[in-house]
């Protein structure tokens, strides 16, 4: 078929806006072709906008109703839209009961809509065949985590060791999750019943290295850096950046921290190279990076008495889980799944288009582009023109005493805070609790830097600001703090003049 060609450049690069356009001129041609609407499905999808993806996979599913692509792709899209799934998922997989795709979307279905021992129990069907999935694993024991607690999670993996189904993949998972929430001595104990059952394994070796960094036992982590002296690992370098940095070498943690960086890893090393300008006190450089507090923006989201209301009620309804994800910087609170901007709640969509016209106007103000900076290297023209997308968007509630700890978001180029509920003055305690601070690095690291900017929370402010600023939140004394944070993708284009 001839309604367009080269659709696989549209995709790759980034150009779906365009096929939208394009294929919207054809319509009254193809309009009775599936083909055409699953195009047309793919490239709304990939701009974010699932209300009309989902219109798009109707329009096919009525053209070619036993067509299992189309199904599954109506299902997930579904899925992420908010809407309840589980059915569509239960009739693929009573047509495909080996499709790990169906499995893992009927299981989450389940577990999103509250139903999470049912989602549970499709999942242990397969949890030991030697032919079950590492993917099949992690949903298990993340349903288990987010419902029951860490050691509930910690069984699947440690089940599955017994009966030697990914033990290597099984035994990271656990050994991460401890390193995640700091619990380094059970790490460890983790890694050395690994090592003892896969001798073989480097990434062990790798695992108990790191572990014992951060532990400060510096002088057993620099013997196993140094047997690793000739393996290749990103996981690795940044454990001896930050042990360096702890131990006040800062040439050598700024020597690997510059190298990531000129590679293309500027998300997760540039954060360190703040830290280490401060503790030389390379002012030159640190201007050039942060522009004082220059790139922290607020702003105010006007919503109703209505609207915060609505939006507060259905994200407590999100928030049915009983713990975070072990890797996310949660503590004493709850953060919902998926990416909230895709669903097809109004008032989910109305909230989305006032932040964008927010992202709209600090990229409107941001100074000229610098081809190595990683907030100024991209060409933010077309986020001026409201073509925004989202890597990720969630809500956090934190409880009385909760926090997100010092961390940064590598996968964002702006991220962010918009605050829904806050606990009155007399709730949150003296000041600053309550307040989103920055620049304090992981206290792990033991350094000697304190905040160097801080925001008050208040309903409706947005907090804008780099991914590659450490963040974090302060603890309050009673009530509760709701919030949608994001973060903001990358312009697909890099550096041109403006």
């Amino acid at each position: 078929m001839n309604m367009v060609t080269n659709i696989n450049t549209y995709f790759a690069e980034n150009r779906q806006d365009e096929l939208i356009l394009h294929l919207l001129s054809k319509q009254s041609q193809y309009k009775h072709d599936a083909q055409y609407w699953e195009l047309l499905a793919q490239a709304y999808f990939a701009e974010q906008n699932t209300p009309k993806a989902l219109s798009c996979w109707r329009k096919c599913l009525q053209i070619d109703p036993n067509n299992l692509h189309f199904q599954s792709s109506y299902a997930k899209t579904s899925l992420l839209s908010g809407l309840p799934v589980s059915e569509n998922y239960a009739r693929l997989c009573s047509l495909d009961q080996c499709n790990e795709e169906y499995m893992i979307g009927y299981a989450h279905a389940l577990s999103l809509e509250g139903a999470y021992e049912q989602a549970i129990e499709v999942l242990q069907r397969f949890t030991l065949s030697k032919d079950v999935s590492p993917n099949i694993l992690k949903l298990l024991s993340d349903v288990y985590l987010l419902n029951e607690g860490a050691t509930a999670a910690n069984n699947v993996y440690e089940n599955a060791i017994k009966h030697d189904i990914h033990p290597s993949f099984s035994f990271t998972q656990i050994i991460d999750g401890y390193h995640h929430k700091e619990h380094y001595q059970q790490a460890l104990e983790v890694v050395e019943q690994a090592t003892n059952a896969l001798p073989n394994e480097i990434t062990l070796a790798v695992k108990k290295a790191i572990i014992l960094s951060e532990m400060h036992e510096d002088d057993a982590a620099i013997r196993c850096f140094e047997s690793l002296a000739k393996v290749q690992s990103v996981e690795k370098d940044l454990a001896i950046l930050r042990m360096s940095l702890r131990k006040g070498n800062l040439n050598i943690a700024e020597s690997i921290a510059m190298h990531y960086s000129k590679i293309g890893m500027q998300s997760t090393f540039i954060p360190y190279l703040n830290l280490i300008w401060r503790l030389k006190n390379n002012t030159q450089f640190l201007e050039w990076l942060d522009r004082g507090k220059a790139f922290i923006k607020t702003s105010k989201i006007a919503m109703s008495n209505d609207e915060l209301s609505s939006l507060g009620g259905l994200l407590e309804q999100l928030h049915t889980t009983q713990s975070p994800y072990s890797e996310q910087s949660v503590q004493g609170g709850t953060q919902t799944d998926l990416n909230l901007f895709l669903r097809q709640e109004p008032i989910i969509q109305t909230i989305k288009e006032r932040v964008k016209d927010q992202i709209k106007a600090y990229a409107q103000q941001l100074p000229v582009n610098d081809a190595t900076h990683p907030l100024l290297k991209y060409d933010v023209q077309q986020v001026i023109d409201g073509r925004i997308k989202f890597n990720g968007s969630w809500s956090v509630k934190l409880n009385p005493g909760g926090r997100n700890k010092p961390h940064t978001h590598p996968k964002g180029w702006l991220s962010s805070a918009l605050y829904l509920q806050v606990p009155d003055k007399a709730k949150l305690g003296a000041e600053p609790n309550g307040f989103i601070q920055f620049g304090t690095p992981p206290a792990n690291l033991n350094l000697p830097l304190s905040t160097t900017h801080q925001e008050a929370p208040e309903v409706g402010k947005l907090v804008l600001f780099p991914s590659t600023s450490w963040h974090h939140t302060v603890p309050f004394s009673e009530g509760k703090r709701l919030v949608i944070a994001f973060d903001v993708a990358a312009p697909e284009k890099k550096f041109a003049k403006r």
